[in-house]
This record gives structure tokens, sequence and C-alpha cells, in this order.
């Protein structure tokens, strides 16, 4: 939900704010539902959305060096 931020993704997560909805649905408020609502899409879908966005930047990394204890 940290892609979504604070307001579009943790607040709907952890309140009560698609309880009334879910029952006037007739379905549980589980992380499927709200994950749905908030996401517009399941989170299988959403995963591989975002995997595949990373894959997409793998060609803007650039190499580092780390040194550790003067090594």
């Amino acid at each position: 939900m940290g892609v979504l931020g604070y307001y579009e993704g943790f607040v709907p997560y952890v309140s009560n704010q698609y309880k009334n909805q879910a029952e006037e649905e007739g379905k549980p408020l589980s992380d499927k539902y709200i994950f749905e609502k908030i996401l517009g899409k399941t989170y299988a879908a959403f995963k591989k959305d975002q995997i595949n966005e990373r894959v997409e930047k793998l060609g803007k990394l650039k190499p580092i060096t780390i040194n550790y204890n003067g090594k």
C-alpha cells in the first residue's frame, strides 16, 4: 500500500472506510475486498504491474562501489 501513499493506501486499509459498502454488497470486509477497492484490480494484478514496472527500470541502474573498513 506504500506505493499509494498514506491517504490513498494506508488509511483505507486500516480504517472501516469500506465497511458499509461491503455489508451492502453482502461481502466480508477482507483484505481481498479492501485491496480491490483501493487498487481498482486484484492484488495479484497489482503486484504483476509493480514487477513489470521495476523490470522496465533495470536498464537505469548504475553500478556503485561500497567501501567498508577501508576495503
